[in-house]
């Protein structure tokens, strides 16, 4: 597939994260957070430094975000969901 576009759900310390990636061309593209609902609004903030990381990598085995370790690890959680569930 050229592009491909899925959502996941990162779920951590009751805070959910849901995302959408998409995947061109076997890259990560884009990240994007599209339900943040629990989250604190500063540490999230922060915690989207992570999403550029992932993009590098085309991975979401990148290291959190240190001070919004919670809020990266639900992005990252999210994030891998999203790209096993379009791989089955």
């Amino acid at each position: 597939r050229d592009c491909l576009l899925s959502r996941g759900l990162g779920d951590v310390y009751k805070r959910q994260v849901s995302v959408e990636v998409t995947v061109s061309g076997g890259k990560i593209t884009a990240i994007d957070v599209v339900n943040a609902a629990n989250e604190d609004a500063a540490y999230l903030d922060k915690a989207k430094g992570i999403i550029d990381s992932m993009i590098s990598a085309n991975s979401p085995e990148v290291d959190t975000i240190s001070g919004a370790t919670f809020s990266s690890t639900g992005i990252k959680t999210a994030v891998q969901q999203a790209l096993e569930g379009a791989a089955a």
